[in-house]
């Protein structure tokens, strides 16, 4: 038996630490986006942390679900992309100048759209694993990967 993973494995697990990476930075930067441009106070900001991780909750299951209807890279290709425009959006939104009367609801509407493309690959991205890597090298695989180290970070 080998002693390296397979290189798509390897993508992969490069790819989840990307998109994890990119989630938490999401959670602590979007809250403070939101004190500097709209001077949110804690009750403002508590309640768009809470909205941004909402996803979590209550799509989790409906995803995972979903994650093992359809093409799991198809999935996190489209979960990716949602996340990166709700990112994408919010940043432009902030640099114009209208940008007033997006307010925190404007800016809780889009990180919980993030958020949805983060729950989707973060489901998908497990499920990948056992078609990545051969049946004998799993338990090392998810010892790299895993649940314990998505959850984590969360």
């Amino acid at each position: 038996m080998s002693s390296t993973l397979p290189r798509p494995f390897l993508h992969l697990a490069h790819a989840n630490l990307a998109a994890q990476s990119a989630e938490q930075l999401g959670l602590a930067a979007v809250p403070l986006l939101a004190v500097m441009a709209y001077g949110a106070g804690a009750a403002e900001t508590g309640l768009l942390a809470a909205v941004q991780t909402l996803p979590f909750l209550l799509l989790a299951m409906p995803l995972g679900l979903l994650a093992d209807r359809m093409p799991r890279r198809r999935l996190m290709l489209r979960a990716e992309v949602l996340r990166a425009l709700s990112l994408l959006l919010m940043l432009a939104v902030l640099a114009a100048p209208w940008s007033a009367r997006m307010g925190i609801a404007g800016m809780a509407l889009l990180g919980f759209i993030g958020a949805i493309g983060t729950v989707a690959f973060s489901v998908a991205a497990p499920a990948l694993v056992p078609e990545l890597v051969p049946r004998e090298a799993l338990a090392r695989a998810f010892a790299q990967f895993g649940p314990r180290k998505a959850r984590a970070s969360c």
